[in-house]
């Protein structure tokens, strides 16, 4: 088959917008996935796209329900048209959530960020709730929620700064770092991608730790909000 197509518009601001049709890649089947080769310390990452898909949701479903390996999810814009069942397998499966701030308030019904990180920290692993310019909120289970800031840049295109934010968290964490590190530099690397055009613009490794041991001398630790005793 042939792959999907996706056109993307940017405005003046470097917002962008998607114009989508899957092809090969909305297919996956049960023998796709009883193919994978999963190790014990592989991470990996669905995207909510993946589960809206009516040729691979069903099959996705199901392969959730074994609860394989440590799986981030990332609910994608489009987590409103997600049918529950699948939703609802992926929340269950997840070891940590990362999405933008309207996905979590699709998800939570919490439209503030923090309030929806911690909402969505009851799991094995945790949130990480991407609040634009200003960083991302990370929350663990029963903490506070905590506002891991941004890196300043001037923003030319935004197309690829969510993926670039979820990949470099993963990699973060998959090198041995934790959380509250792995979430500075993926702030740092999403703030990178947008600077320059274009869709695969994920920063280097050796200038996110550049600019990551420069930020851990100078910025103070994050801001702490919501008391998770609040939301009980």
């Amino acid at each position: 088959m042939d792959q999907g197509c996706c056109t993307v518009l940017i405005d003046d601001a470097g917002e962008r917008s998607f114009i989508a049709s899957e092809g090969a890649d909305g297919v996956v089947t049960p023998a796709d996935l009883a193919g994978l080769a999963l190790m014990a310390d592989d991470w990996l990452l669905l995207s909510g796209y993946a589960l809206l898909y009516d040729g691979s949701r069903a099959a996705l479903t199901g392969w959730l329900q074994t609860q394989p390996g440590r799986l981030v999810f990332d609910p994608c814009p489009q987590v409103a048209r997600l049918a529950p069942d699948a939703l609802a397998a992926a929340m269950q499966a997840a070891h940590w959530v990362s999405a933008n701030q309207d996905e979590v308030a699709v998800l939570t019904g919490l439209p503030d960020p923090a309030r929806a990180a911690v909402a969505l920290a009851n799991r094995q692993g945790g949130a990480v709730v991407r609040d634009g310019a200003r960083g991302a909120w990370l929350a663990l289970p029963g903490a506070a929620a905590v506002l891991v800031p941004g890196h300043q840049v001037t923003v030319v295109d935004s197309n690829g700064a969510g993926d670039t934010h979820v990949g470099a968290f993963i990699a973060a964490l998959a090198a041995g770092n934790p959380p509250l590190d792995a979430c500075k530099m993926a702030n740092i690397a999403a703030a990178l991608s947008v600077t320059t055009s274009g869709p695969a613009t994920a920063p280097r490794l050796t200038e996110v730790l550049s600019l990551f041991e420069v930020a851990q001398k100078t910025a103070p630790f994050p801001d702490t909000a919501t008391d998770p005793a609040e939301e009980r």
